[in-house]
């Protein structure tokens, strides 16, 4: 019986944890030495993340570029700006910063780290929506800066950045 109790109330702070799973799309153009300007592949990211307080969050991920066999695992974080009483319904501002291992031309072949500016929505109590702006360096087997536009839908538990 003690052992139902315990079960049970572990299930209660696991379901009431700030959590979000999220799915989303990026594109933008890019700079390198030898190519120049160009466009930068489209990406869809598989996100998932931990709220540590109500002002930011520890994220995992797993990114996929549709246009070439390339792969990413991605390490990072979100900080929410402020809190204000007119965007408590609606979200608010956020910094993300994140390092990526990427597997380019052979297994881990370039690293990338992200840093940007997005905002976060709420759509109903279980569902937001994001977008962000983002900076990438990435170096390894070449070095590149890319600009990046990223939009989402998240998945969030009801505690999530309320």
């Amino acid at each position: 019986m003690a052992r139902i109790a315990l079960i049970l109330a572990c299930a209660g702070t696991a379901s009431a944890a700030p959590l979000t799973a999220s799915l989303d799309a990026d594109d933008g153009i890019g700079w390198a030495e030898r190519a120049g300007t160009y466009r930068d592949d489209a990406m869809l990211t598989l996100r998932v993340g931990v709220g540590l307080g109500d002002f930011a969050t520890f994220d995992t991920a797993v990114t996929y570029d549709v246009e070439h066999l390339e792969a990413a695992l991605r390490f990072g974080s979100r900080v929410r700006l402020y809190r204000s009483p007119c965007w408590e319904d609606r979200g608010s501002l956020y910094l993300h910063g994140e390092f990526a291992l990427v597997n380019a031309d052979h297994l881990v072949s370039s690293y990338d780290v992200r840093a940007g500016l997005g905002h976060w929505g709420h759509l109903t109590r279980w569902v937001a929506w994001f977008a962000e702006v983002d900076g990438v360096l990435r170096v390894g087997d070449y070095t590149a800066l890319s600009a990046r536009v990223d939009i989402g839908i998240a998945f969030e538990t009801p505690s999530f950045w309320r």
